[in-house]
Formats: C-alpha cells, sequence, structure tokens
C-alpha cells in the first residue's frame, strides 16, 4: 500500500546558492518558481496546484528568501531569462548525505 509523501516545510538551516548568468547583478524583478524534492522517489515536483506556482520579486526580497529543507527555489531575472540564481534546501541538494540511499 502506497503511503503519502513526506512533505517537510521546516526552514533549513543551510541551504546552497547556485547564481547562473550575471546573478542578481540586474536591479530589475525575478520570477519566482518553487519545486519539491521527494526524499523517496527522487522525483523533483512543482508545488501543488493550491499554491502559487510563480510569483514576481524585487532583489532585495530573494535575499530574504529561505527555502525548506526538501525545496528549490528558481528566481529568473524577467529582462535576462539566462540570470538569476537557485535555492536549494539541505535535504534538495543532496549534499549534506555520507552515501546514496539504496532501494
Amino acid at each position: 500500500m502506497p503511503t503519502a509523501p513526506i512533505i517537510r516545510n521546516k526552514p533549513s538551516g543551510t541551504f546552497l546558492t547556485h547564481l547562473f548568468g550575471s546573478g542578481l547583478e540586474a536591479d530589475t524583478r525575478y520570477v519566482v518558481e518553487r519545486f519539491r524534492s521527494m526524499s523517496k522517489t527522487g522525483e523533483i515536483r512543482p508545488v501543488e496546484a493550491g499554491q502559487k506556482k510563480r510569483e514576481t520579486l524585487t532583489r532585495a526580497a530573494i535575499h530574504k528568501l529561505r527555502p525548506a529543507r526538501n525545496e528549490i527555489i528558481i528566481c529568473t531575472a524577467r529582462a535576462d531569462s539566462k540570470s538569476g540564481c537557485q535555492l536549494w534546501g539541505s535535504i534538495a541538494s543532496g549534499l549534506f548525505f555520507a552515501a546514496a540511499r539504496k532501494a
């Protein structure tokens, strides 16, 4: 019998920041998309339909974002779609595990 996925909404104390293109240098607005990493299956899914899928934020607001432990936040500049940042929660990044889980 399949079980419901575990949703971890606790803020991550440590997270990975990945800048791409010119990063957050442009003084513009950013489109923010949120995804969840499912720890049991390894899938990355967009947030549920009941929540906002996309939002537009300023650079100052982006600096204050903190992903949940299993969350990935992708911020893309509206003016330059090749620039922005990604914020990976500690579980979503997979960097803090000694070895991969075996099925």
